[in-house]
């Protein structure tokens, strides 16, 4: 994959995650859209800084845990609709997400 070939990925994902969410679209949906958006961005990223000189693998170590963060950014809605009260949940993100999985943990 040439960097033409990932800028023009990068691009169609663009325009595939606004086709997504565009209309009608639940909440479902949109948190649905954004997760496989950041996943792929994330992925596109690693391919990226293959040209770049970097070392692809961090970004592609952060896929998941970046599209985990559409979930929290929904959690107080999808509680909310739950459970029929709002809910308090901290903020998280990618930063330190392997010493949050470990803290949740315990």
């Amino acid at each position: 994959m040439s960097m033409m070939d990932v800028k023009a990925t990068m691009h169609r994902r663009i325009e595939e995650l606004f086709g997504a969410i565009a209309g009608n679209s639940s909440d479902e949906e949109c948190e649905a859209a954004v997760c496989l958006h950041l996943k792929s961005y994330f992925s596109d990223l690693a391919s990226l800084s293959f040209y770049l000189g970097c070392d692809p693998k961090v970004f592609q170590d952060e896929a998941v845990p970046a599209s985990e963060l559409a979930g929290e950014a929904y959690f107080e809605i999808n509680r909310e609709r739950e459970f029929e009260a709002p809910a308090w949940k901290p903020a998280y993100s990618t930063l330190n997400h392997r010493q949050q999985g470990i803290s949740n943990a315990l």
